[in-house]
């Protein structure tokens, strides 16, 4: 999944960082717990495809 960042310059006058340029990612998919999960483990070492099989969704998880 790509990350995009847009360039936008700060317009509030109030601010210390009045005029100064900042970037902002920008979102192009929504992705489920579940594919977020698979996706992590495609990419990151120290987790596996394995992890995914009986992870919790969020609304299953007592806070």
């Amino acid at each position: 999944m790509p990350v995009f960042v847009k360039i936008v310059k700060n317009n509030n006058a109030e601010s210390a960082a009045y005029g100064k340029h900042y970037g902002k990612v920008v979102s192009s998919q929504t992705m489920t717990y579940r594919e977020l999960i698979k996706h992590m483990s495609e990419h990151i070492t120290a987790m596996n495809a394995a992890c995914t099989q009986d992870t919790p969704q969020p609304s299953t998880l007592n806070h």
